[in-house]
């Protein structure tokens, strides 16, 4: 009798054995919580996602533990646990819905709840299934940003195509020019909005990664100088720079700062209505802050949210200006690599002030 006890029990041990074996290869989280939210369950994908160990969970309630929130109001929302408890049968997760690890991450998630039964066929609990949408989300986003880009793109490239087909049927040298004119910015238009979504996808697969070192602020700023010659005389703009002192330098990756730096002085000649572009260096305690100051259209104040936001372009924007709205996204994104911070006070009709603060040691 004894023998056959000692092998049930071996077997018992052997099935729990292999359970957990199966659990722990499974890549979604399983979580199991009873009547009373204490978890019972807590697979090894569990632990690398939300960051508590097994120990740690065991045992506990599972709302002390696993934190999900709604992304739209930053609000708790565990509803599709408490309908699979209270019906009795599978509710899925609401969409953007949001995990908050144990270290503060923010995770994207989603899947569902089913009840547990016990053998008299009572509910006894629940088992809550999720999965990391990160990856799923960014490409989602991806996919969007083309889309959009591509829509974006095939105007002015018909307006090109119609021009250039104009130009070769016209005799008029004038009006051959003028239509070849078109057909350049129409094209230049495309051809920003291209390379453009190409930094977009690098900075939001984050594939761009900063090489900081010393960098001579008024080099730097020499070469913005330069980059913006052409634009501000088609403007008639003088572009006005407070002194640098040659020997002042900072700590930054020098080409993905002119990236940002140089989007936003194209933004206040293209911008300016006045006869100056003013770009203030100020030196703090704890960094440098640019301020680079148009005289012109300025942002609507019920627009003013959306500006760092893709494809982005004002009402009040002027049809000639080249661009998918990506520009000012793009120099947000590279300015917080550099560890630093963007922002901006603007008044319609009065100008806008954007402002760009850099630390003096990014890799504290």
């Amino acid at each position: 009798m004894a023998f056959f006890v000692v092998q049930i029990l071996n077997s018992l041990n052997y099935a729990r054995k292999k359970e957990k074996i199966f659990l722990s290869s499974i890549g979604d989280v399983i979580v199991a919580i009873d009547r009373y939210w204490n978890i019972i369950l807590w697979n090894k994908t569990a632990s690398q996602i939300t960051g508590w160990s097994e120990k740690e969970a065991i045992g506990k309630s599972f709302r002390d533990i696993v934190k999900f929130i709604r992304e739209r109001d930053r609000k708790e929302d565990v509803v599709f646990i408490e309908e699979a408890m209270l019906y009795g049968r599978p509710f899925p997760m609401a969409e953007g819905m949001v995990l908050i690890t144990k270290d503060g991450r923010e995770i994207p998630v989603g899947d569902s709840a089913s009840p547990m039964f016990d053998l008299k066929n009572n509910i006894s609990g629940v088992i809550i299934i999720f999965r990391d949408l990160t990856n799923e989300k960014e490409s989602r986003a991806l996919h969007s940003d083309f889309a959009y880009a591509s829509h974006q793109m095939r105007t002015p490239i018909n307006v090109a195509l119609w021009n250039i087909e104009n130009a070769l049927e016209e005799k008029n040298i004038d009006e051959i020019k003028n239509d070849l004119n078109i057909a350049y910015l129409s094209l230049k238009k495309a051809h920003k909005a291209a390379v453009e979504l190409i930094e977009v996808s690098e900075v939001d697969q984050k594939m761009i990664i900063p090489k900081f070192q010393e960098t001579k602020l008024a080099e730097l700023m020499d070469e913005i100088i330069k980059k913006t010659k052409g634009s501000s005389l088609n403007k008639e703009i003088k572009i006005v720079v407070s002194p640098i002192p040659m020997a002042v330098s900072i700590e930054t990756d020098s080409e993905i700062f002119k990236k940002a730096l140089l989007e936003i002085v194209n933004n206040a000649i293209n911008f300016g209505k006045g006869a100056e572009v003013r770009i203030n260096v100020i030196f703090e305690h704890d960094g440098i802050l640019i301020e680079v100051h148009d005289f012109g259209v300025g942002i609507p104040e019920n627009q003013q949210t959306l500006v760092f936001t893709k494809f982005f372009r004002a009402y009040n924007v002027p049809s000639d200006i080249v661009g998918a709205g990506l520009g000012l996204y793009l120099s947000r994104e590279y300015i917080r690599l550099l560890k630093g911070r963007i922002w901006f006070k603007s008044e319609e009709n009065k100008g806008t002030i954007f402002y760009i603060f850099l630390p003096i040691n990014p890799k504290k």
